[in-house]
């Protein structure tokens, strides 16, 4: 906190001083970039901001990167909604049918430890040639929304288990419920 001292002794409220650090931090990465890419210390691997600058600034690029960034967001959000419901239907078929959970954890964890240079020729023999990009966000977002399924399934039927138990399974319990003490307790 010495560094936000300076303001804080003047009264600056802590909204816009984390906003002027953010300007700051964002000032010095940019200048960093443009370092490293006009030393080419990466090769070519790395434009500057003023190239990329550049290509903003005409056009006709312009129109083609906002196109093409158009369909990718399309293309992923369409693969979250396949990754969204396979994992959500195994990972009810995981917390329903028990035996079946460690099959669905192993094919859920080869599947994600499957390289897309690997996953990418299967895909394109499965899937017609425009949907293996949304396949591919799919195989992507599968497997952590799957376990995140699981643990909130699992964490669903601890809390719901305790709440059977306190209100009697079939209703309210005799000495809890509306109307009872102020400090029931199951």
């Amino acid at each position: 906190m010495a560094i936000a001292a300076p303001m804080a002794d003047i009264g600056v409220n802590p909204a816009i001083q984390a906003r002027v650090y953010a300007v700051i931090g964002l000032l010095a990465t940019v200048v960093v970039w443009q370092l490293v890419a006009t030393a080419k210390i990466f090769g070519t691997t790395v434009s500057a901001p003023t190239a990329v600058a550049t290509v903003f600034a005409d056009p006709g690029k312009r129109a083609t990167l906002v196109n093409g960034v158009r369909v990718t967001a399309l293309e992923s959000l369409q693969g979250f909604g396949w990754a969204l419901a396979a994992a959500g239907i195994a990972g009810l078929v995981a917390t329903v049918v028990p035996a079946l959970r460690r099959g669905i954890d192993q094919l859920g964890t080869i599947e994600s430890a499957i390289p897309f240079v690997s996953l990418a020729p299967i895909l394109l023999a499965l899937f017609d040639r425009n949907m293996v990009p949304s396949a591919m966000a799919a195989c992507t977002a599968f497997f952590p929304l799957y376990v995140a399924f699981v643990s909130g399934l699992a964490a669903a039927r601890a809390a719901s288990s305790t709440s059977a138990r306190c209100w009697g399974r079939l209703g309210w319990p005799r000495s809890c419920g509306p109307g009872s003490r102020p400090g029931c307790r199951c």
